[in-house]
């Protein structure tokens, strides 16, 4: 399902449009250039700062079960194959979108992706901690990594 609605809010043209006010029609390697523009735009009163904020926030929290995700299936790895996931799957998307959609192309996206699923990775830390506090076992992981769950006492 999150694959489907971040394919979909990616690749389909007029896609969530409240989350999407700015719109050019440029590919944009200029890191940051796009939220420099709309806090101009700001100054300048032509547009409020809830588009901004919307703006960064739809960008970084859409990747956050991403970070969540990738911290729940590769906590056994190093955190350089981590820290390598987190970029891979935005890379991925705005190569596509580089190639086939070039208008929608924005190294911003790559930056606020990287930044949403930091975010996510230390949720899940943050949830796995409390959670192995509160149970003595880690967060989603199976009985069978625990030595008394296959003694006969265990009902």
């Amino acid at each position: 399902f999150y694959l489907g609605v971040l394919l979909y809010g990616n690749f389909h043209e007029d896609a969530f449009p409240w989350a999407y006010h700015m719109v050019s029609n440029q590919i944009n390697f200029t890191p940051f250039w796009s939220i420099a523009t709309q806090i101009e735009d700001y100054i300048n009163g032509m547009i409020p700062l809830a588009d901004i904020l919307t703006y960064l926030f739809v960008r970084i929290f859409t990747y956050l079960p991403y970070g969540f995700y990738i911290a729940l299936l590769l906590r056994k790895t190093s955190k350089l194959l981590r820290f390598i996931a987190l970029l891979i799957l935005p890379s991925i998307i705005e190569l596509f979108q580089y190639f086939f959609f070039p208008a929608r192309f924005d190294i911003d996206d790559l930056i606020y992706a990287f930044i949403g699923g930091v975010i996510g990775t230390i949720l899940f830390i943050l949830i796995n901690t409390i959670y192995r506090a509160v149970s003595g076992r880690n967060f989603l992981s199976s009985d069978s990594d625990y030595r008394f769950t296959n003694s006969s006492l265990y009902f």
